[in-house]
């Protein structure tokens, strides 16, 4: 990297500069055809999935509070969501970046919140918000697997002026209503380490006991990109959501377009008929809210766990993140009913399970003896689910569990090796190097390093890298 542009990205974006340093991939370098990208994308978003019954499944108690949802949008509101968007946030199609909204916000601090409570009376977007672009990003550094479409995450990209009022909608939305608190995907202040650490102790803890366990970790097959709008607005209904708060949120998702970034030009506009749009405030609330069906059945009529919740004993069946799901049981029966209500529900909505990505692990102890994966294989539809053998890993959540030994500790001594080398050699000053360690290397290796179980050794060896 020359230093010309080490420094352009370290005064104008320096998360990104700290992702080349570390080695993230090029996300402008999608080598999938315009044409392909087309096609495939067509595919996956213009194709309606009306699949919405969830009738047979628990519903939701509770009351909705219709002014906290629908009252008038306040200056402070506004505002507060303007702090909250991060400044190097892309534009949409049409341009507008965040300066141009806080820009209008301080010549007329009125405007904005008289615009968006016009739109809530209306329960009407405007059709010029509608269009969006989406971006590709990797999920992998290897370029071989990134020729493959599956390796790529879509990231939708609306006008800055719509993220800005689904912002508010979302935190007004988080507030009002009850998700299952056995759903944690973007409502916990800790992201995923309160499901890891519960895994674990119950790993654990079955062994210490002698209990049995069994543990399914479900691949829900694209499951943003095919959730159907129909099931969004029957899941808000069952949620008692106000008719005008539903009315809204038809709306916004009626008569939506993207093109896809890859490789050269744009494509055409492709309609949005399903899913939910990954990049928007919203977004993970309406899933987890058309999700929550699942996770309340299995609560309620599945077979789980007994295991510690706050200062009380609960009985527990699945600890989901968004559409990361683990099923739990006492039993290899119980975990086989558990997956019958989950196949139920995918049936019903046409969510789907790839079968091929869920594994699980099953161990229960007889006559003083540990007995691992020794039942017959469960079942989904036509197909079994793999066991994970005692030794090998499955990531959840960012963390390796071993069906044995729990959260598994990982190497991190040769990737911080890595990141440490990536900026001593960048063409930065040294306070430049520290701040960029400060900033955005340290807090990425913590986040990995809650998820398991560091040794002290561990420690002071990382530290001593640094």
């Amino acid at each position: 990297m020359a230093y010309k542009e080490a420094q352009e990205l370290y005064r104008n974006n320096r998360r990104q500069l700290a992702r080349k340093l570390m080695g993230a991939p090029d996300t402008s370098q999608c080598p999938i055809s315009r044409e392909e990208l087309e096609i495939k994308f067509r595919e996956k978003l213009s194709k309606a999935n009306n699949k919405a019954d969830i009738k047979n499944f628990a519903g939701s108690a509770g009351h909705v509070d219709e002014n906290l949802l629908l009252g008038p949008i306040g200056e402070e509101e506004v505002e507060e969501a303007l702090r909250g968007i991060d400044r190097h946030s892309a534009p949409g199609p049409d341009g507008k970046k965040l300066k141009d909204l806080e820009a209008i916000q301080e010549t007329d601090a009125s405007r904005i919140p008289r615009l968006f409570t016009l739109w809530l009376k209306t329960r009407s977007i405007p059709e010029s918000l509608k269009k969006s672009r989406t971006v590709l990003i990797p999920k992998c550094e290897d370029q071989d697997r990134l020729k493959n479409l599956d390796n790529w995450r879509p990231i939708t990209i609306g006008p800055m002026l719509l993220r800005l009022f689904t912002k508010i909608m979302a935190k007004r939305l988080s507030k009002a209503v009850n998700i299952n608190p056995r759903q944690k995907g973007f409502l916990a202040a800790t992201p995923g380490c309160n499901e890891n650490i519960a895994i674990l102790k119950n790993v654990k803890g079955s062994k210490k006991n002698r209990k049995e366990l069994a543990v399914v970790f479900v691949d829900l097959a694209k499951a943003f990109d095919s959730v159907g709008h129909k099931l969004l607005i029957g899941s808000l209904k069952r949620m008692k959501t106000p008719t005008a708060f539903v009315d809204l949120i038809r709306d916004l998702y009626t008569n939506n377009t993207t093109v896809i970034e890859g490789k050269g030009k744009p494509t055409d506009q492709i309609k949005i008929e399903r899913g939910v749009k990954q990049g928007d405030p919203l977004s993970p609330l309406l899933f987890n809210i058309a999700i929550d069906p699942l996770i309340s059945t299995l609560e309620q009529a599945g077979q789980g766990i007994t295991m510690p919740y706050g200062d009380r004993m609960v009985n527990c069946t699945a600890l989901a993140f968004t559409d990361d799901i683990a099923l739990l049981s006492n039993s290899h029966a119980g975990m086989q009913e558990n997956l019958k209500i989950l196949q139920s529900y995918c049936d019903k909505t046409g969510l789907d399970i790839n079968v091929k990505k869920t594994k699980g692990f099953h161990f229960t102890c007889k006559r003083k003896t540990f007995m691992k994966n020794h039942e017959a294989k469960w079942r989904i539809r036509n197909e079994t689910i793999k066991y994970i053998p005692p030794g090998d890993t499955e990531r959840y959540l960012g963390a390796r569990i071993d069906p044995w030994a729990g959260v598994k500790e990982r190497e991190w001594d040769e990737k911080l090796k890595t990141w440490v080398e990536g900026l001593r050699t960048a063409p930065l000053k040294p306070t430049q190097r520290l701040e960029l360690l400060r900033v955005h290397v340290i807090p990425r290796l913590y986040f990995h390093l809650i998820l398991t179980e560091a040794s002290q050794n561990t420690l002071v060896k990382l530290d001593k890298i640094i």
